[in-house]
């Protein structure tokens, strides 16, 4: 299998872009997520950041530790840093269709407001609570792939702390994103599976197919 890295850091991620970072430490966390953030903001993007253990001034300390300036972002309204639960779960129940409804007008809005597009992301551990829709999680990490596309202007990081998840929750989580994360690099995920299979009565069969086309692929590459 080739494990050359898609993207050497999430700077480097554009508008259509479905990614999941599994990660272990706050600070690999920082690692990750300040090149994400400052190629939003150079690139004109406007960020919603949705913090569930992270607090807003955590993470522009990021920012202001990378040495930049933030207030004149912070004045304009280009980061904005609210609540996972208010996002995800705004009258207590998660609704996985509404969430995609919600990345779509906060697109739109950032496109009226002037900027280039959305760069969201958002910390997951708010699933881990039990509350009325978080069962749906995954239903909703799979949708979300049929509105990240390269004409959307939005690009979405799903960040995933190994520490609090169960392992078997984490593989479920890689079968749902095009791009997945394990330290600074990213990868093309060959576990991905799209939404209209993995939402369907053939996900076992997906998953089989994209094993044993792994397989195939390392087997080819160990004997080049």
């Amino acid at each position: 299998m080739d494990s050359a890295a898609l993207k050497s850091n999430t700077g480097e991620l554009v508008p259509g872009e479905h990614v999941c970072l599994i990660y272990e430490t706050e600070e690999e966390h920082a690692e990750l997520l300040t090149p994400y953030l400052r190629a939003g903001l150079a690139r004109g993007e406007k960020i919603v950041y949705l913090a569930d253990y992270t607090s807003g001034s955590t993470l522009l300390g990021y920012l202001k530790k990378a040495g930049m300036n933030i207030q004149p972002h912070l004045r304009r309204g280009q980061i904005v840093v609210m609540s996972a639960s208010q996002a995800y779960l705004p009258n207590g129940v998660f609704d996985p269709d509404f969430m995609v409804s919600y990345l779509r007008e906060a697109t739109r809005q950032a496109m009226a407001e002037g900027y280039t597009g959305l760069r969201a992301t958002g910390e997951m551990t708010w699933v881990l609570e039990g509350r009325p829709g978080c069962d749906r999680v995954l239903e909703y990490e799979s949708k979300t792939n049929a509105f990240f596309k390269p004409e959307c202007h939005a690009v979405g990081l799903c960040q995933y702390r190994r520490s609090r998840f169960d392992a078997k929750m984490l593989l479920e989580i890689l079968k749902t994103h095009p791009i997945a994360g394990t330290g600074p690099e990213l990868y093309s995920n060959p576990f991905y599976i799209p939404p209209e299979l993995y939402l369907g009565p053939k996900e076992a069969d997906a998953m089989l197919d994209r094993c044993l086309a792994a397989l195939r692929t390392r087997a080819r590459g160990s004997a080049n």
